[in-house]
């Protein structure tokens, strides 16, 4: 389990891009959320 800094969920590893540094990590579906528009409901491409 990792925890998102953008949304502050902890989630499973697979929903995290591999290799993000640990100051900086950012589930899939926080990354393709754009500013203002958040959050994003979570789908099936939010998996690595």
């Amino acid at each position: 389990m990792k925890h998102c800094y953008r949304c502050g969920e902890s989630k499973d590893d697979y929903r995290f891009r591999p290799n993000q540094p640990y100051w900086h990590q950012w589930c899939i579906r926080c990354e393709r959320s754009p500013v203002g528009n958040f959050p994003l409901p979570e789908t099936k491409e939010d998996v690595w």
